[in-house]
């Protein structure tokens, strides 16, 4: 019999068309309340009577098993707005509209807008996929798999007598002949163990059934050798050339250095002094045949080390995307960067970096990949941050609308003129569990509360990951947790992986087995959560009106009064792109600074104008009562975003706009019959020349409103259709 740890026993019912009090339930001395967790009308009963799990029977009702109980508190506050401070709204006296927001994944569409202004789609003409002959197959597996060639003896010597007399040029050849058969051998026996399954399956397809490569297989097997010849090919990789470099120029050692490297990635060369006469300098060259020293990339490799290209997914989690692209690729994961993290719930397109993976190879990956394509492929200097976008561009149907057509566009006017509170939506703490709770204990270095926390049950979980949540909170069987855990669960298991390694008790090093942008993101949720509480603080206490002591963007050197225009980027009219950036954090901090209103000035400045600080080392608190409230927060918090031992968790800090603005902003009504048809083409669609969805029809019994919008970087569309529908859908606000 196992005693709850919580001071009352909540038990989820599942039961589609039953209501709680038709169960036929018998417990021993209680006091039951009972409502509705969800819209599949999953029931839960709270009993603060009851302690073991063995007191309680039921008759034919159907329940979740009993490692779902003990965590459902915890799982269904971590969907309330309330908790992570969303409360109020821009205007609450302006119309409100009623419906379902994110039926279906296609009614959620999400295109990055870059830089340049440009909204981010896929080039149906960049998706063609690469020929399978062997000399392009092997092109498609790049440098990272190793497939070397013999290199092409003419051209490298008549490189190397550039910088050799030729006796030394025809030395170096020599030996490099010697060594080539073994650094080849050597390479492919690595290649075959190292290429990742995926593309050694597409790679093997025509040899299969191509008689002509079977020799070829049988050859590519390591012959015996006799230990003569393995004492032979010993001394062959220790010997060392002693090479005579004329001239005492640096510029010129480095080229000779570059072209060795070139040619014979299986030599390594190194300065050694000058010659007796000072005429030169002394290199030596030896085997290197684990590569190591071996060639480098291609000019245009080293100039342009990353490859750019645009990930279009469905229904999918960035950080798994992220990971199943890296792991078909054969690379770690931090190889893949984008500007910033899409929903998963949603059809969403946006650009990324990949660190020295050539294109024809991400083109031949991108046939093993699924509900994703990528595309758009061009060369960059540099991999993307988080921050390297100007906006998002929306469109996103609401469902069954019940208003008539006059009352929405009023509601959508009214919306286009107040624009909306700009929260931090539910995303930002994690729809499956509240971020900003392993965020607060990272703060505070309580790595075992981490672990514990990023391992809660998590609403909507099934059967299996509920139980191996629970082999780890109740029995710390990291070893059992694991075998349950999806792989899909890749920060869990990442960190069960370890504490099966090292113990139960490693939960530090653990904790930092998890990517970093993963890490840092549960800190960044206890940011944004003092943001949001101190938002919803200041508009209940002031309203949307400017008042003394609040904080206004100014830009360096920039005088009062010009702070609306000194510290926005190019507006959509001027960029074609997203509005003016809610948040501060990607702009030049040198171009950036805040004032404080004063009783004199207040005129001058906006709403739109105000920001509220994300605390961190470089930010300053508004001089009025919301500054004392967010001190007093993070006081109650018990963090510092200053002090940590931790370097990632000493947080900068940022400003943020409290009020934002949708640009482009676009609707229509449409009528359907089916509640679950598709209501808007995906930009797939379109490409094979579906524009408008058969679903959509003129005499439809039910009215769903589509509406299309640009948001600046940071602004959360969830929060904007929070404020069309006035709290009227909860499902709007994750």
């Amino acid at each position: 019999m196992r005693k709850l740890s919580y001071s009352r026993c909540n038990l989820l019912l599942f039961c589609n068309r039953a209501k709680p009090n038709l169960f036929n339930c018998h417990f021993p001395d209680f006091v039951a309340s009972a409502g509705i967790l969800n819209a599949q009308k999953h029931y839960y009963f709270s009993f603060p009577n009851l302690k073991y799990c063995s007191d309680i029977k039921f008759g034919r009702s159907k329940l979740c098993t009993a490692a779902a109980i003990d965590s459902l508190e915890m799982k269904a506050a971590s969907a309330d707005p309330q908790k992570v401070g969303i409360t109020e709204y821009s205007c609450a006296d302006t119309p409100a509209l009623t419906g379902k927001v994110k039926e279906r994944y296609t009614d959620f569409f999400v295109n990055e807008i870059d830089e340049a202004g440009v909204i981010v789609r896929i080039d149906k003409e960049t998706l063609k996929a690469p020929s399978d002959d062997s000399g392009e197959l092997q092109t498609q597996c790049g440098e990272a798999t190793d497939v070397p060639t013999e290199p092409n003896w003419d051209e490298a010597t008549k490189s190397l007598q550039e910088f050799l007399g030729d006796n030394d040029c025809e030395r170096l050849v020599s030996h490099a002949k010697l060594l080539c058969p073994l650094y080849l051998g050597r390479k492919e026996q690595q290649r075959k163990r190292k290429v990742p399954a995926q593309l050694m399956e597409a790679a093997g397809d025509e040899a299969k059934g191509s008689d002509s490569t079977k020799p070829q297989e049988e050859d590519s097997q390591p012959a015996e050798i006799s230990n003569e010849q393995k004492a032979e090919q010993h001394e062959l990789i220790k010997q060392e050339l002693k090479l005579v470099l004329p001239g005492n120029d640096k510029e010129l050692r480095t080229r000779f250095h570059e072209a060795v490297r070139e040619h014979f990635p299986f030599i390594h060369t190194v300065t050694d002094g000058n010659t007796d006469d000072n005429s030169g300098k002394i290199i030596n060259a030896k085997a290197d045949l684990n590569g190591k020293n071996r060639a480098k990339r291609s000019r245009n490799m080293n100039q342009w080390p990353f490859t750019k290209f645009v990930l279009e997914k469905e229904n999918l989690d960035w950080h798994f995307a992220q990971t199943t692209i890296a792991k078909t690729l054969g690379v770690k994961s931090s190889v893949i960067n984008s500007a910033g993290t899409k929903d998963k719930r949603g059809v969403t397109s946006q650009w990324c970096t990949a660190f020295r993976i050539p294109e024809k190879r991400m083109r031949y990956a991108a046939t093993k990949l699924r509900n994703m394509r990528i595309g758009n492929f061009q060369r960059s200097e540099t991999a993307l941050k988080l921050g390297d976008l100007n906006g998002n561009h929306f469109r996103i149907v609401l469902r069954d609308v019940q208003q008539p057509r006059e009352d929405i566009d009023k509601c959508m006017e009214a919306f286009r003129t107040n624009g909306f509170l700009n929260y931090f939506g539910l995303q930002r703490f994690g729809m499956g569990g509240a971020t900003f709770e392993v965020g607060i204990a990272a703060l505070k270095a309580d790595w075992a509360g981490v672990i514990d926390e990023m391992m809660k049950c998590r609403q909507g979980e099934k059967e299996e990951v509920v139980s191996a949540r629970r082999a780890w909170l109740h029995d710390r069987d990291a070893k059992k947790a694991l075998e349950g855990l999806p792989r899909s669960y890749v920060a869990e298991r990442l960190i069960m992986e370890t504490l099966k390694k090292q113990g139960p008790n490693s939960y530090q090093n653990a904790f930092q087995m998890v990517p970093r942008n993963l890490r840092t993101m549960y800190a960044h949720a206890v940011q944004s959560l003092v943001f949001n509480h101190a938002l919803s603080f200041r508009v209940r206490t002031h309203g949307l009106k400017v008042v003394e002591g609040d904080l206004v963007l100014l830009s360096c050197g920039g005088k009062k009064g010009s702070a609306p225009h000194a510290a926005k980027v190019k507006s959509p009219k001027q960029s074609g792109g997203a509005p003016p950036s809610p948040n501060l954090q990607s702009q030049n901090k040198s171009q950036i600074r805040v004032e404080k209103v004063s009783s004199s000035d207040i005129e001058m400045f906006s709403i739109e104008d105000v920001v509220l600080p994300l605390p961190g080392n470089d930010v300053e608190f508004p001089d009025n009562d919301v500054g004392e409230f967010m001190k007093k927060y993070i006081e109650d918090l018990g963090v510092s975003f200053t002090s940590s031992k931790i370097k990632e968790y000493n947080l900068s800090g940022a400003y943020r706009r409290i009020l934002c603005r949708a640009e482009d902003l676009s609707w229509d009504v449409v009528r359907y019959n089916d509640a679950e048809t598709q209501l808007q083409s995906t930009d797939k669609d379109v490409d094979n020349g579906i524009s408008m969805p058969s679903g959509v029809v003129n005499d439809g019994k039910f009215q769903a409103l589509r509406v299309a919008f640009s948001l600046p970087p940071s602004g959360y569309a969830t929060m904007a259709f929070r404020e069309m529908l006035k709290g009227n859908n909860n499902a709007a606000f994750e």
